[in-house]
């Protein structure tokens, strides 16, 4: 597979594959898995190939790093039907979202490489039910390739299991406890691994306080996982409550997050260099503090789209409001599946801050709430009561009619003004 990779003299030859994710040299990764010779190779050394080079694929912030010389040997090795590259690809597509049919083709990917033994690509078929990626969601087949994932031994379904666990999810009831169980006994069957780290840090931070996750989003982030920057920065500056106490350390480790190739990190670094309207300066700070946003948000950085929409939406920093840019920018964050930027354009429409489009303010009601946010749960099922979304009355019936009837049976349990309870609600 060698000449699948038309290497530039960028990529370094080497068979250190965990040290290459350590560094954080995502495309060393991609070029040497086709350099690798698998035929020779111990079945041991072969798997740990194998699995470091899945794990760049777990994550957008690491797809999002790779170059195009990368993607595009990805993509041959897709089409030339390895179930590796068939996973990869499809990940890529999910992530970079590069025409209007990435989900059939991403889904086309996954299903291919799971009958061809992936287990991988099952659970990458679970999160395309779970969100929509075909235009329809299905929360049993989400949960039966999870769990089939599961089972048979796949780390990424144990990785996307426990992420859903943190928070919860429409396929996985929160139990924050048990992934702090379950993320600690995995930290210590495997020290040196990044992603085990950060679960465990992500619970700690949930049940015993932020800065007790430090030292474990700490190990997550420098040795490969890109996604723990920002999290380390915040644990390692600011107290419990969130409240920044060491400014100069939280700018430190941004810094360091966003050499390694975090966006928010970037984002943070960005706002910390605000501009200051009592200063000479201003307007030409502020020039370079939007063209560094609309940069970010060009890259792929959801909220660096939807800060700077909020900055034209309400006229911050003195700036004329315009409804329109804030439409356009919450737009791209949408675009990939961010559920706020979905709630803030249905909120544009609705308030008449731009033209009212009945039938794309329903969808993105639908697709808000499919994303797991109840923020327009009702708006969803409304618009269906009202006689639209009727091409989606099977998904609205199933799943989120009985969602709203429940919560709203809860705040029919919630006190009386006067604080007590009514017993006959």
């Amino acid at each position: 597979m060698a000449d699948i990779y038309e290497n530039t003299g960028a990529c370094v030859a080497s068979d250190d594959f965990r040290g290459m994710f350590r560094r954080g040299a995502f495309d060393d990764i991609v070029y040497n898995i086709f350099r690798f010779d698998f035929a020779h190779a111990d079945e041991a050394k072969a798997s740990e190939v194998t699995d470091v080079f899945g794990r760049v694929f777990w994550t957008k912030e690491s797809i999002r790093l790779l170059s195009p010389e990368s993607l595009k040997a990805v993509e041959k090795w897709a089409r030339s039907g390895g179930s590796v590259g068939l996973f990869a690809y499809g990940r890529c597509l999910c992530v970079l979202r590069p025409d209007a049919g990435w989900g059939e083709s991403s889904v086309e990917c996954f299903r291919k490489s799971a009958e061809a033994g992936n287990n991988d690509a099952r659970v990458a078929l679970s999160d395309a039910f779970l969100y929509g990626d075909l235009g329809y969601v299905d929360y049993e087949k989400a949960g039966q390739y999870l769990r089939e994932a599961y089972e048979a031994g796949s780390p990424y379904a144990v990785w996307r299991s426990l992420r859903q666990m943190l928070y919860g999810s429409r396929i996985m009831q929160k139990d924050t406890a048990s992934v702090g169980r379950m993320a600690a006994q995995l930290v210590e069957m495997y020290p040196d691994d990044p992603f085990w780290h950060y679960l465990r840090g992500s619970a700690a931070a949930e049940l015993e306080g932020l800065t007790r996750a430090k030292d474990d989003y700490g190990y997550a982030a420098e040795n490969g996982l890109v996604l723990a920057w920002p999290e380390f920065a915040i644990a390692s500056s600011c107290n419990d409550e969130y409240h920044v106490v060491d400014e100069r350390r939280y700018l430190e480790l941004s810094e360091r997050g966003a050499e390694a190739g975090s966006s928010l990190c970037r984002l943070t670094l960005l706002d910390a260099g605000k501009p200051d309207s009592s200063k000479a300066d201003f307007w030409t700070s502020l020039r370079r503090y939007v063209d560094g946003m609309e940069k970010l948000a060009a890259s792929g950085c959801e909220l660096a789209a939807i800060s700077l929409g909020d900055i034209y939406r309400d006229g911050d920093f003195g700036m004329r409001k315009d409804p329109a840019k804030a439409y356009g920018l919450y737009s791209q964050a949408a675009a990939f599946d961010d559920y706020d930027a979905y709630e803030r354009l249905y909120c544009l429409m609705r308030d008449g801050l731009v033209e009212r489009n009945q039938d794309y303010m329903d969808m993105c009601a639908l697709r808000c709430t499919r994303l797991g946010s109840e923020a327009l749960l009702k708006e969803t099922v409304d618009s269906y009561r009202a006689g639209r979304l009727a091409p989606f009355a099977a998904e609205i019936e199933r799943y989120y009619v009985p969602e709203l009837e429940e919560s709203e049976a809860d705040d029919d349990d919630g006190p009386d003004d006067d604080g007590r309870y009514d017993a006959y609600a």
